[in-house]
């Protein structure tokens, strides 16, 4: 006979140790649950459980179990909606735009203090002010023509330019480059014309020391003559207090300059990768039959295109011209004297500036006659030709030229004869896949059969 049997018949001690340990153990399990989205949601679903209770405890989600027949189970989140701004991806078109409108921003201010100083100087004749504000509005021209430079070279081709306005940034870095070393000899001559001056008027107070040790008789008469030449030999700003006045005018503007500068040095010119110039177009090169890392040096060379090159060169200008400050402070407010001291600062910084001015005044030099620096691409070149003449069906390179635009766009042009047999599309793809893009941005090839 069967009997039903009950629900709490099946309970036994075992059965209820078992069970409540299963609850405690739920009881304290406790975990995080961390969301990383931004929506906010809520839900809450009934369902049912055979006396079963445990807790979930964390900051954001919860969840109650009762251990009634019919439980409830609820959901809360609660997780702040944070909307997370891009980054502003700035393409290079658009950098070179914001540099020319902040270049002319600098030159602006620099140039509104130095026409007050140079009518300071025309005010008081006072000639050093009037010499520092000349040489100030021969660089804010300098500079104000890499501004313009970089705004036309974003124009569109046309028939008589062609391939753009690009090389308008040439012109520029080598304007530049040019300033910088005739900055230099203008320099020392300048350096040079108060060594002599000095100089002259220290003999002459030597010789009237002389004369009055040698001469007693006619004593009043040589001192008279003697102090006659030596007040003809004195310059305007060899007086005390014209030197005092032009110190203080000049300490002044000096450090507006370093400010200005220095602001530019800081905020601009780190912004356009360009402290690697020398490293990539001076030095390690390896020798030319290496052509892997000819390769990759030719990669890091065709990277300064006209703009970079400009840019370069306009930073060049203002750091050699902050530096030129820094010695001039220390001229006109540390030793308030034109002597030595000028002198060797002078000379130092004619160094710096032809040991950095010069190599970009040759680079552009070659740019501007549309040929290619360094040596060695030609070589490779070379090399290359070679392999053209093993190709099937060519015969002969007649003509061979290349040029280039800027650093970073060069063109090779060839004329070759082959045999009647040969395909000439054959041979011009074979070409063109051992030189665009590795050694060269366009090619042209004219066939002759």
């Amino acid at each position: 006979m069967i009997t039903d049997v009950t629900q709490e018949s099946l309970i036994t001690p075992e059965r209820t140790k078992e069970k409540d340990a299963t609850v405690q153990k739920r009881k304290k399990h406790k975990h995080d649950h961390a969301h990383k989205d931004s929506n906010s949601h809520s839900h809450d679903h009934g369902h049912k459980h055979s006396k079963k209770s445990h807790d979930h405890c964390h900051e954001d989600h919860s969840h109650d179990h009762s251990d009634d027949e019919e439980s409830g189970h609820s959901h809360s989140h609660s997780i702040s909606a944070k909307k997370v701004k891009k980054e502003k991806v700035i393409t290079k078109d658009q950098l070179y735009h914001q540099a020319s409108e902040r270049l002319i921003l600098y030159i602006t201010v620099i140039g509104s203090f130095s026409l007050v100083e140079g009518m300071l100087g025309l005010f008081h004749a006072n000639v050093h002010l009037i010499r520092d504000f000349m040489n100030t509005l021969l660089m804010l021209c300098s500079l104000g023509f890499s501004a313009k430079a970089l705004q036309l070279s974003f124009k569109s081709k046309t028939n008589s330019f062609q391939f753009g306005y690009r090389r308008f940034n040439v012109l520029a870095a080598f304007v530049n480059s040019v300033y910088l070393l005739f900055s230099f000899v203008f320099g020392f001559v300048d350096n040079l014309h108060h060594m002599v001056e000095h100089w002259e008027t220290d003999q002459n107070l030597d010789g009237s020391a002389a004369s009055l040790v040698i001469s007693t008789d006619n004593l009043l008469s040589n001192i008279t003559t003697k102090a006659a030449k030596i007040a003809k030999m004195r310059s305007i700003h060899d007086e005390p207090t014209h030197i005092l006045e032009m110190n203080q005018y000049l300490t002044l503007f000096t450090l507006l300059k370093i400010g200005i500068f220095g602001m530019y040095l800081y905020f601009e010119s780190r912004n356009y990768n360009i402290d690697t110039y020398m490293q990539d177009n001076w030095f390690g090169w390896e020798p030319f039959f290496e052509k892997n890392q000819v390769k990759q040096k030719l990669k890091l060379v065709s990277q300064w295109d006209s703009f970079r090159m400009n840019l370069y060169s306009i930073s060049l200008v203002i750091a050699c011209e902050f530096i030129g400050s820094i010695g001039n402070i220390w001229i006109y407010f540390i030793c308030a004297n034109f002597g030595l001291i000028e002198n060797l600062l002078s000379i130092l910084k004619g160094l710096a500036i032809i040991f950095v001015a010069a190599p970009v005044c040759i680079d552009q030099c070659y740019v501007l006659l549309q040929q290619v620096h360094p040596e060695q691409l030609t070589r490779v070149l070379e090399l290359k030709k070679e392999k053209i003449l093993l190709i099937e069906g060519v015969t002969m390179i007649r003509f061979q030229h290349l040029w280039c635009l800027d650093k970073s766009y060069r063109i090779i042009s060839y004329v070759i004869e082959i045999k009647e047999s040969a395909d000439p599309d054959l041979v011009k793809k074979r070409i063109e896949k051992m030189f665009i893009n590795k050694y060269c941005q366009k090619i042209y090839i004219h066939i002759r059969q």
